[in-house]
């Protein structure tokens, strides 16, 4: 039996896992493994990879604004181009609350440069409002994922198939990794998706941190366009994603039923909608709305709460993980640590608030 010892092991299944894993050994010298699954090509997927969304707190346009081109520009220089998408995407509100949530959106985008527009009143049903945010980047994962998987074996960054590999995270935030004879020591340990923290830290902790919501996602067959490829309805914590092949992927808060319902509301008026498939699947959301990362205690990191920008934070986290952050990211970071006050929150952020409370 082998052994190997690593500077970090990062456990997930999302691009920023990979991100992380990958700009860790690749820029940052450290020795990586990667734990995770590739099965964008094959499974529904739990979430979208968009460069904005409903944030209200200018200090997150303020770290996208150097991080955004800084993963565009590395995903271009390793090959993938094919994966990354320019487009308008649509937020829009029904709830007062959520519309409040959508003016701060406009306001701190403007402020760094974004370019923002309120839409026509009521152009998604009455009582509705929406902006549209121009030439933000959406990242295909279905096409990313191999990409990404080549440029970590190029960076000697090992690759353990999750469902192949027994993993042990110890409470002093090590991990022992396990596949056939060859074991792999980590120092430190980075939940980088919700599966992996609902894997291994311990449930307690995971009920003290985190709101359990369960999602749903659906696939429709092919319809006609909607007015963006990519649309959020902020308070409804629902995204629709137009494929390719032009059927709608809708990932949303709730159980199935819900989440039929909403979809038969937002996109069913003057056209035939069939439902292809659909999973559900559970999410960790934050208790202020805010991400939450940092060590839990004395054990593992954890990276929650990003919503739809976590891929495009990962050159800032990478550098905040090794001490190598700018001023502004490590103020960033240090205010979203998991081991802040809630009560109250300096840095809480818009949540749905029929999502908001345990």
């Amino acid at each position: 039996m082998s052994e190997r010892h690593v500077d970090y092991a990062i456990i997930g299944s999302t691009p920023l896992a990979r991100l992380l894993a990958g700009l860790l050994a690749s820029t940052h010298g450290q020795t990586v493994v990667w734990a995770g699954d590739s099965h964008a090509a094959f499974r529904l997927p739990r979430g979208i990879d968009l460069s904005v969304g409903p944030l209200t707190r200018p200090d997150s346009w303020a770290v996208l604004a150097q991080a955004v081109p800084e993963t565009v520009k590395l995903l271009a220089r390793i090959g993938g181009r094919t994966s990354i998408q320019r487009l308008d995407p649509i937020l829009f509100a029904a709830t007062p609350a959520g519309q409040q949530a959508l003016a701060f959106t406009l306001s701190s985008a403007l402020g760094f440069g974004h370019a923002v527009e309120r839409l026509p009143a009521d152009q998604f049903g009455r009582g509705r409002a929406g902006i549209v945010l121009r030439d933000a980047v959406h990242l295909q994962r279905d096409r990313l994922e191999p990409i990404l998987d080549r440029w970590l074996d190029g960076m000697a960054v090992d690759r353990l198939p999750w469902s192949q590999t027994e993993i042990t995270v110890s409470p002093d935030g090590g991990a022992r990794l396990v596949r056939g004879d060859d074991v792999t020591l980590a120092g430190r340990t980075i939940l980088a998706d919700d599966e992996a923290i609902l894997a291994y830290l311990p449930a307690d902790s995971v009920d003290r941190l985190f709101i359990r919501q369960p999602m749903t996602t659906i696939l429709t067959e092919p319809t006609f366009a909607m007015a963006s490829r990519v649309m959020v309805q902020v308070d409804a914590d629902l995204a629709f994603v137009q494929a390719n092949h032009r059927g709608v992927i809708a990932i949303g808060a709730g159980d199935h039923d819900r989440c039929v319902s909403e979809i038969g509301v937002l996109l069913g008026a003057n056209r035939q909608l069939r439902q292809a498939g659909g999973a559900g699947h559970e999410r960790l959301r934050s208790r202020d709305g805010a991400p939450v990362m940092g060590r839990v205690g004395d054990g593992p990191q954890v990276l929650a709460g990003l919503g739809s920008i976590g891929a495009f934070l990962a050159p800032a986290l990478a550098r905040w993980c090794t001490g190598t952050a700018r001023p502004e990211e490590t103020d960033y970071f240090a205010a979203r640590l998991a081991g802040r006050s809630l009560s109250p929150s300096i840095v809480a952020d818009y949540a749905p608030a029929a999502l908001a409370t345990a």
